[in-house]
């Protein structure tokens, strides 16, 4: 068990690690030939493959010292005959069991992915739950998630059907003289044979004889056990196979993504250009589906220079975002933004989501976000909220009560709480994706007045020209032209 926790501990530190550096948990989700169940890999079959992996020490030692000693004791009573014999019904065990063994990698491969799409309903549905009970959708998630779960219950039934098929050829192959249903299986044939031979090598020796058999008896169904124990090993290397396999998948497509980075390029964060500035040079914004939304992007944004970026639905605006963020890769052209040696990308671009990310902590810590633990700073925590309007919120729950924030505030104080962060925080440009939609318009105005006030130059995304006293520059999106873009 010391030894399990052992691995697991490694193994977990290890696949989390990976998962979380570079942003994979992003990239392994949302790229083509990504992993959309990887918290569950790390999570739950990390464990599971630490199982197996400690207790193949013992399966494996056991069998091979048995093998080794009662082989060479048959040997000695036997000679090679014996040996022989022996070796020849083992030979034939091992095609027998080898025909009967279940395809474990596969199997198990197949299970856990469909282990996964049900527990990834369920997740779907917790976090849906207040729109799923409006649309009164219980019926159809219902259905659903029984389609789901049948499809896993009639795969196990089958995967169970062939390890039972299994178990029982095991246990016909194998000597156990304490199970009287089995005392005419093969194994005691072939002992009661061996026994004989024992025997007549020392006719009219008297106890020796019986000495002889009895051993004999027992070396063999030492043998015969240890080589079937040797399946059962083989056995469960091949379930072992079945879990690596998943977690090799995981593995292989983070260095595969990496490889893709490597050929591609992302948006550089570029010490040469001023702090805050963001520069496209004849960029093309092109989905993971390989999907084309605008063509040579060219577009020079001063350090101070305020944009919005304008369209309807679906032509590149939140792609565009990706694009700078590092998110997604650079196709074609280059995309920079000006930084400062050293400086995290926090303090260069902060990105306000249209969904405000909420996760449960304190208040304090949900301004912060994602620094935290700065409890010497709680007059700009204060500040941020009360330029915002959130003023209320901090007298009414404190900065140390911890709460399920996605629960307590609407949808308008999320986005406002967004919002806060980028006067916390005072980055030098921050970029808006429709993170205003819940609030209404003399609350928007009012926000992008503090904004302007701040100093803090914004890149927003929206359907409409809306607000252009607070922007200097327009790039339109999905336009009628070569390009699918026109900059103003």
């Amino acid at each position: 068990r010391r030894l399990a926790v052992s691995w697991n501990e490694r193994l977990t530190a290890h696949f989390q690690k990976t998962w979380l550096s570079h942003r994979r948990f992003y990239r392994l989700a949302h790229f083509q030939g990504g992993i959309p169940d990887a918290d569950q890999r790390v999570t739950s079959e990390m464990q599971e493959l630490a199982q197996q992996l400690s207790s193949m020490v013992g399966k494996v030692l056991t069998p091979t010292l048995d093998l080794l000693w009662f082989s060479g004791r048959i040997y000695t009573l036997l000679g090679s005959r014996g040996v022989g014999i022996l070796a020849g019904y083992n030979i034939a065990v091992c095609l027998i069991l080898r025909a009967a063994m279940p395809n474990h990698g596969k199997l198990l491969t197949k299970e856990k992915a469909l282990e996964s799409e049900y527990r990834f309903g369920h997740a779907r549905l917790r976090q849906q739950a207040e729109s799923v009970a409006f649309l009164q959708g219980g019926p159809r998630e219902k259905q659903l998630l029984d389609e789901t779960f049948g499809r896993l219950v009639d795969h196990s039934q089958v995967y169970r059907d062939r390890q039972a098929m299994y178990s029982s050829t095991v246990q016909l192959i194998s000597k156990d003289t304490k199970s009287y249903s089995r005392g005419m299986t093969v194994p005691v044939l072939l002992s009661s044979y061996l026994q004989t031979q024992a025997a007549s090598s020392r006719a009219g020796q008297g106890v020796r004889v019986a000495r002889a058999a009895s051993y004999t008896d027992a070396a063999v169904g030492r043998v015969i056990d240890a080589f079937a124990n040797f399946f059962t090993v083989a056995d469960e290397v091949s379930k072992l196979v079945g879990a690596g396999v998943r977690a090799a998948e995981m593995l292989e497509a983070g260095d595969a993504l990496d490889r893709e980075e490597e050929k591609l390029g992302y948006a550089v964060m570029d010490e040469d250009l001023d702090k805050g500035a963001v520069k496209f040079e004849n960029a093309s914004i092109i989905t993971p589906a390989d999907v084309t939304l605008a063509h040579s992007l060219t577009l020079d944004l001063g350090a101070r220079e305020s944009l919005i970026v304008t369209g309807p639905n679906s032509v590149g605006k939140t792609s565009l975002l990706r694009l700078m963020a590092g998110l997604w890769p650079v196709h074609a052209g280059k995309v920079r933004v000006g930084c400062r040696p050293g400086e995290d990308g926090v303090g260069t671009t902060f990105l306000v989501p249209q969904h405000a990310f909420c996760p449960g902590g304190t208040l304090r810590d949900l301004v912060t976000y994602p620094k935290h633990g700065l409890s010497d700073r709680d007059d700009d925590v204060l500040r941020a909220l009360e330029a915002v309007g959130l003023a209320a919120l901090a007298e009414r729950e404190g900065l140390e009560q911890s709460r399920q924030w996605e629960d307590v505030l609407s949808l308008g104080e999320q986005q406002r709480v967004g919002l806060s962060r980028l006067f916390f925080h005072h980055p030098a440009r921050g970029v808006l994706d429709e993170c205003t939609s819940a609030v209404s318009a003399d609350g928007e105005r009012g926000l992008y007045e503090a904004l302007h006030k701040s100093g803090v130059p914004i890149i927003t995304m929206s359907q409409r020209l809306a607000l252009p006293e607070f922007h200097t520059r327009e790039l339109r999106l999905g336009v009628s032209n070569d390009k699918c873009h026109e900059v103003h």
